[in-house]
């Protein structure tokens, strides 16, 4: 929960790229541990962003649990869980 009190204290804009490393990292052919700390992390960001920054990206998370690689599938599937306890 670290990243999302640092978004939320020092604001999205004070971290440019972050968004981004994190989904190509959860994404990435990366071990699991890199790809599920990267997802957790994520779920924290979006906890700690206005929720129309969620909105525009849930479509393509959605997307990525049928994806034909199973790095991408997994990572999707570990931010999808760890979501609903970042967003409390």
């Amino acid at each position: 929960f670290a990243l999302g009190a640092l978004v939320r204290g020092l604001g999205a804009d004070s971290f440019p790229g972050l968004m981004d490393w994190l989904i190509a990292t959860m994404r990435s052919n990366m071990g699991v541990v890199e790809r599920d700390g990267a997802a957790q992390g994520l779920a924290q960001f979006f906890s700690s962003v206005p929720p129309v920054w969620l909105d525009r990206m849930l479509d393509q998370f959605l997307a990525d649990t049928a994806s034909a690689d199973a790095n991408v599938r997994e990572g999707a599937l570990g931010f999808l869980s760890f979501l609903p306890v970042s967003l409390g």
